[in-house]
């Protein structure tokens, strides 16, 4: 099937996927690395389209060697870029791949469940059931908005999502290994209840067993399973018809462009080849229908509540943001405040320093003038004591001279 058809529908799901996985991871709800991985094995395994198994195989044991640092959704976006790139088709960044989980993505990624089915194999090998139950028991883990307890009936019980095997119970550093790692018998044989899927298919058989089980169940499972929103979903005959007319009018655009020994090769195989291949009815009906009345309102109320809560989240965030600015001005006062009494503290040591060098001075002149009268002082001492030296030296010679 050419990947141009399906594409916009795969990639869809798959970052919408992505994205419910790392907000679970976050959540501490999955923290099991071995389940994303055989998750993300099985869903390369139902990839309409042998080459690009192989090529996204490929891609999961060079990229995906231990859990992404930057989430499984960031690993999503470049593995669409490295592709485009080698495809010569534009580059998509992360804003424009990430998902609302809206009316339309639900369109597109249960389309691309169906398609899954409508390019399964005719009679499935016993790894590839393996890998199929594995990937939809996985996916009802977190489908968005989709019924658990109603999922599960549709495909069996499910006891525990956990591979019961020793070599994979443990949680492997390099992803590598796994990639390529079968396991069959994951979970318990079980068959989808047949008035839930028309009676259209062989109930002696797994639900994954065979082509038309598998259709029929993931018709049932997007008909009874997804209730938000509600979809439209047509019967199931005028589902395979309306996606036979559209996948026809594609590959007559697609083969325009194909060499002769191209187009040789059979498009659509068994069983479609067998059937009435177009219905008058069906010639101008769409794949994906307009949403109905209640649809659109189940949709307008999702997208309200939806509004609310980001108009919550954006108030709380202002919130904080004015809390955050009330603190920081008053931080901003106190270092006002703190600044304007230091600076009254040194002016005020300033002027105490002024009054002190003054008095200094004061001081330093009088006793100047202390020192220059001590000065004046010890002079007149020394030439009394002069004086009175040679008054004491004539009076001990006159005293001699009265004596002799």
């Amino acid at each position: 099937m050419p990947p141009g058809y399906w594409s916009k529908y795969l990639w869809a799901l798959l970052h919408g996927l992505c994205q419910r996985i790392d907000q679970l991871i976050l959540e501490g709800k999955l923290v099991l690395l071995i389940e994303v991985a055989q998750f993300l094995r099985a869903f390369c395994r139902l990839l309409p389209c042998p080459e690009c198994k192989m090529h996204f195989t490929n891609l999961l044991q060079t990229d995906l060697i231990s859990k992404p640092k930057n989430g499984y959704f960031s690993f999503s976006v470049a593995a669409r870029a490295k592709i485009a790139k080698r495809l010569g088709k534009p580059v998509r960044d992360e804003s424009y791949c990430r998902q609302e989980f809206n009316t339309e993505w639900f369109s597109l990624a249960w389309n691309a469940l169906q398609i899954m089915s409508f390019a399964y194999p005719l009679a499935a090998d016993a790894a590839y059931q393996a890998d199929t139950k594995f990937f939809f028991q996985f996916l009802g883990k977190f489908f968005p908005f989709a019924v658990a307890s109603d999922w599960s009936s549709t495909i069996g019980d499910i006891v525990s999502m956990t591979p019961k095997t020793k070599t994979v119970l443990a949680i492997p550093i390099n992803h590598r290994k796994l990639m390529s790692l079968d396991v069959p018998g994951l979970v318990k044989e079980s068959s989808i209840v047949s008035d839930m899927a028309l009676n259209k298919f062989d109930t002696s058989k797994p639900w994954c067993a065979t082509r038309e089980n598998f259709m029929h169940t993931v018709y049932t499972l997007r008909k009874t399973v997804q209730k938000t929103p509600l979809l439209v979903v047509p019967p199931f005959e005028t589902l395979i018809q309306q996606w036979v007319n559209e996948l026809t009018q594609y590959v007559v655009k697609f083969r325009t462009g194909l060499s002769a020994e191209e187009v040789k090769e059979p498009f659509l195989k068994e069983p479609f080849l067998k059937e009435p291949f177009l219905k008058e009815p069906f010639l101008k009906e769409p794949f994906l229908k307009e949403p109905s009345s209640q649809s659109k309102e189940i949709e307008s109320k999702h997208q309200l509540k939806q509004l609310e809560r980001k108009t919550q989240l954006n108030q709380k965030k202002l919130d904080q943001l004015e809390l955050q600015l009330r603190l920081a001005q008053d931080e901003e006062e106190k270092k006002k405040r703190k600044a304007s009494l230091q600076q009254t503290h040194n002016e005020t040591l300033r002027s105490e320093l002024e009054a002190l060098k003054k008095a200094f001075d004061v001081e330093k002149v009088q006793f100047k003038k202390s020192q220059e009268a001590f000065e004046e002082e010890r002079a007149l001492f020394l030439s009394q004591k002069k004086a009175f030296q040679e008054e004491k030296f004539l009076f001990e010679r006159n005293q001699k001279i009265i004596i002799s």
